[in-house]
């Protein structure tokens, strides 16, 4: 930036700039630079004045064309024309002299921007449309959630960036900086996710906000210890489905057989509401835990439910003291296999319900997870990622023992089920051969199947892919490119030619 006064004796002009980076400079006079030379930063802000006899006989005016702003108002004798703090550079000046106090050429409002600070910079973060039951804050895929932010203090204006992270798998931007506050977000993988805004204030600085999410399905399960339930204002509450206990042990039918069974099943199918059911164990031998399947299809037999009655498997309920022992490892999973496959022989769909500690620790996971698996873990914190460090592969995850639901007199377990395409148990049932990607955002396909593991590529919604096997819910897939890698997700549909040329894909 130059500028002089020609032919006005001691008369000078003068004037500093405001530079990115390096904030005002020094006062220079009749055409000497008031920029650092090759520094390459933008002007953001001038101030001029006169010096002399002239500055007696004349007033200047100046004003700034700031990008995203324009012409600003006019400033005078010395004052601040232009910005800062915004990173907007000055891309023309204009300068008048008008007789010492005679009117300004224009406007003199906001000759000068800047943010005001008006406090500490803090932000809120929340969903709107999701449900809440005992703190689990969840969604079902294929509905919207609106994802609130606010903003206070900091300087001027804000900005919003809305992300999502599906825990192990990447992050997806949902929306780049905006002015809104809101953003609408309909999930189609489910999933753990957690939540992020960014707000920006004008002066570039941004904090962070974060929520978790659950996108699945929200359950509970009961026995004839919730007493007499009003199915109807169950599923109003938003309940997706209920685990109904179905009896225990092995040895009497009409004393083992939970006295709530009829009575729930019945009023679950009249509200339409899905249910799977629970047995719950004291076996202690692989012969006790085939007599306690038996058992239960001798119950299933005497009151009329068939596996076209269940859209949610069959529980074994492994929670014992005595089996919460090391020792009991080995014969704790030939129990859980043996009653599983009774079940499925029976053409039912079996599951394992048993803690994070019982399934880490008493059991073998590895010959067990071709069943379904339903987890027991309990926080003060529902959405705790802790829960979740270091863990198997869940299909459901019971969170509290102690949640309240509308229609139920006093507590009862809640859950959140993460499918609804069950494996039957058997080796070897994964759906193989071409499929189509149905995620909601994309996918990272991993060297081996572990969280850990590279990432060597990414699927996205509408990708055709070739499933090689299965193995605790990792899918050995092969890209339509050749990739070859591991996906943690079960979001594939069967894949339909609509075109000659795919067929050969």
């Amino acid at each position: 930036m130059k500028a002089g006064a020609q032919s006005l004796g001691n008369s000078s002009v003068k004037y500093r700039t405001y530079l990115q980076t390096y904030g005002w400079q020094n006062w220079v006079s009749n055409g000497a630079s008031s920029a650092k030379a090759g520094s390459g930063k933008r002007m953001e802000a001038i101030e001029i004045s006169l010096t002399g006899d002239i500055s007696s006989q004349y007033d200047i005016y100046y004003r700034s064309y700031v990008t995203g702003y324009g012409w600003l108002g006019w400033a005078c004798n010395g004052a601040t024309s232009g910005t800062t703090d915004y990173a907007k550079p000055i891309e023309a000046v204009q300068a008048v002299l008008v007789k010492k106090g005679g009117a300004a050429p224009g406007s003199t409002n906001n000759a000068y921007l800047k943010p005001e600070v008006t406090g500490p910079f803090e932000i809120s973060f929340s969903p709107s449309g999701a449900s809440n039951f005992g703190g689990l804050v969840s969604i079902e895929p294929d509905h919207d959630v609106i994802l609130v932010a606010s903003a206070k203090g900091g300087a001027g204006g804000y900005q919003y960036r809305y992300r999502a992270e599906l825990i192990g798998g990447s992050i997806q931007t949902l929306k780049d900086y905006s002015g809104s506050s809101s953003y609408t977000w309909r999930p189609n993988t489910p999933g753990r996710y957690k939540m992020y805004v960014d707000v920006k204030d004008s002066i570039g600085t941004v904090k962070t906000a974060m929520f978790q999410m659950s996108v699945g399905l929200s359950g509970i399960d009961v026995s004839e210890h919730q007493g007499t339930i009003d199915w109807k204002k169950v599923k109003a509450a938003g309940i997706d489905y209920a685990m109904i206990r179905a009896g225990f042990g092995w040895e009497e039918i009409e004393d083992q057989t939970d006295a709530s069974l009829v009575q729930n099943v019945t009023g679950a199918k009249q509200v339409g509401l899905p249910f799977g059911l629970y047995h719950y164990s004291y076996a202690d031998t692989v012969e006790e835990a085939k007599k306690e399947a038996k058992f239960l299809l001798d119950i299933l037999k005497a009151n009329n439910i068939a596996p076209s009655d269940l859209s949610y498997p069959i529980a074994f309920d492994i929670e014992e003291p005595d089996r919460l022992n090391v020792s009991q490892r080995r014969v704790n999973t030939d129990m859980v296999n043996a009653f599983c496959e009774i079940i499925r022989d029976a053409g039912y769909l079996p599951m394992v319900y048993a803690s994070k500690t019982v399934i880490q620790d008493y059991l073998y996971y590895d010959e067990i997870s071709a069943n379904n698996i339903w987890m027991a873990a309990w926080t003060s914190t529902p959405n705790d990622t802790e829960i979740f460090a270091n863990c198997f592969p869940v299909d459901m995850w019971q969170y509290s023992e102690s949640g309240t639901v509308d229609g139920i007199n006093g507590r009862v377990d809640l859950n959140i089920c993460y499918t609804t395409v069950f494996r039957d148990g058997s080796a070897g049932n994964t759906q193989k051969g071409k499929v189509v990607v149905d995620a909601g955002s994309s996918l990272n396909v991993r060297k081996a199947p572990s969280v850990n593991a590279d990432v060597v590529g990414s699927l996205y919604k509408d990708d055709i892919v070739t499933i090689i096997s299965e193995t605790s819910g990792w899918y050995q897939v092969v890209t339509s490119t050749g990739v070859s890698g591991y996906v943690f997700a079960n979001i594939f549909r069967k894949f339909r030619c609509k075109a000659k040329a795919q067929c050969s894909l």
